[in-house]
């Protein structure tokens, strides 16, 4: 008979066959989403988009991953894995919490942002952007200020009338070696993300942060040809743009059926609190700098 683990995680109950130790321990109750080890069929059948490695339909995904898993997510309340033999726990983990919890979100129709998120005071600060812009490592730099850091990729977000809100996901960052040694922060060589990768996983969250948090400011972060950290608070169809192009595998849409909905969410969102894009020179610079400039207007 298969141990069951109970979770809490973006706002979700889950109920799980593997351990997830990134995870805030749940209350027990009724779940939102159950996690099992079953088979996962090679083909979806009647799939409306395909890509590398994954094929979608409405409520149904399938991610496969070589050598690692195949994943399905269904509903938005039933995730599948079927894992590769001798795949290692840790990778099987990372695609799980990432790529399949994204789609899962957006067949529950919330709204997973591309984003890193702390608590500033009572609020949530997201950091959004593309693969590199420096998301996980601005938040943990924060987060050694004393700010937590509620959710590290994945920001998920629901309103609450108006309000957008986040609520807090893994209790694990995902960082490159280069970013640990920048921020001085300690990492063992047993938590690399993968393998192969000198990236590696590093506790920055409380297992306590389960409430959802208002959601205060979002900045985007980029590097541009630019002297100096340079700023620009987005509005109307720039901000909207922005909201969109940074939710998370927004090329899901179509074939999840959610576009409609995707596009009142980031309207709703990009409506509702203030958007700041901060570019960061191409050339070596200080992330103390940066944070330092995002501080400032954080808090203005």
């Amino acid at each position: 008979m298969n141990s069951h683990y109970h979770y809490n995680c973006y706002g979700f109950q889950i109920d799980s066959e593997i351990e997830l130790p990134e995870l805030r321990t749940g209350n027990g109750t009724e779940a939102d989403v159950r996690i099992r080890l079953a088979k996962v069929p090679d083909k979806l059948e009647d799939a409306l988009k395909t890509g590398i490695g994954y094929q979608i339909k409405k409520d149904n995904y399938i991610l496969t991953i070589a050598n690692v898993a195949k994943y399905q997510a269904l509903r938005g309340n039933e995730i599948r894995i079927d894992p590769y033999p001798g795949a290692d726990e840790q990778s099987i983990r990372v695609f799980l919490l990432a790529s399949v919890f994204g789609a899962l979100s957006h067949q529950r129709g919330v709204l997973p942002m591309h984003a890193s998120a702390i608590d500033y005071q009572g609020e949530a600060v997201l950091f959004a952007g593309s693969a590199g812009s420096g998301k996980s490592t601005t938040a943990v730099a924060f987060g050694q200020k004393g700010f937590p850091v509620m959710s590290d990729d994945i920001s998920v977000i629901r309103f609450q009338k108006d309000q957008p809100v986040l609520y807090p996901g893994p209790v694990r960052s995902k960082l490159w070696l280069d970013s640990l040694r920048q921020l001085n922060y300690p990492y063992r060589e047993e938590d690399r993300v993968r393998p192969s990768l000198e990236k590696f996983l590093v506790t920055t969250g409380g297992k306590d942060q389960t409430n959802p948090l208002p959601v205060k400011k979002m900045f985007i972060l980029r590097q541009k040809d630019v002297a100096s950290v340079a700023v620009e608070t987005l509005t109307g169809r720039l901000a909207f743009n922005a909201v969109r192009h940074n939710t998370f595998r927004s090329r899901l849409m179509e074939g999840l059926g959610a576009k409609p909905r995707h596009f009142q969410l980031c309207s709703a969102f990009a409506a509702s609190i203030p958007v700041i894009e901060v570019s960061r020179p191409n050339s070596p610079f200080t992330l103390d700098e940066v944070v330092d400039r995002i501080h400032k207007m954080i808090a203005s």
